[in-house]
């Protein structure tokens, strides 16, 4: 009978573990506590693209970003992120660049599809899942791709 009992536990706890990959990858995704940008687009009231920089990726998710964690790429229109090196200048005058894969979209939620810089650190880019970073004004603010400090 004890034995009964050690097989039952023992496969529930191997099941336990045998998640997808992708949820995997989700779950180590947001555990992160590097510094981040997201590129976001915002539907509501009126579209619009932002990267939002994060000095803790792990903890963006949720609050409204301050306006000078804010980069806007476009208004009443939501950006084109893929196929051609770009770069947008925050408010506190440091510039980000970045280059998406033109076929990102095409690509599994979290994988690598770019790249990114600034003065002080590289960044891998991700495919987000375009969960809810957050939202404001009557926007809902969803993460298109990620990028990580790759230091």
């Amino acid at each position: 009978m004890l034995s009964t009992a050690f097989v039952a536990v023992a496969s529930l706890l191997l099941g336990a573990n045998a998640l997808p990959a992708e949820n995997d990858a989700s779950v180590e995704r947001r555990a992160v506590t590097a510094e981040g940008v997201h590129m976001v687009n915002c539907i509501g009231n009126s579209d619009t693209s932002e990267l939002v920089y994060c000095s803790n990726d792990g903890s963006c998710t949720g609050p409204v970003p301050s306006s000078s964690n804010i980069c806007v790429m476009g208004v009443n229109f939501l950006f084109t992120w893929e196929g051609s090196p770009q770069g947008c200048t925050f408010p506190s005058g440091t510039k980000f660049n970045w280059s998406i894969n033109a076929d990102a979209q095409d690509q599994p939620n979290y994988s690598l599809v770019g790249t990114g810089s600034n003065p002080y650190h590289n960044f891998n880019c991700y495919k987000d899942d375009q969960h809810t970073l957050f939202t404001s004004n009557g926007q809902t603010c969803k993460s298109i791709y990620y990028c990580l400090d790759s230091n």
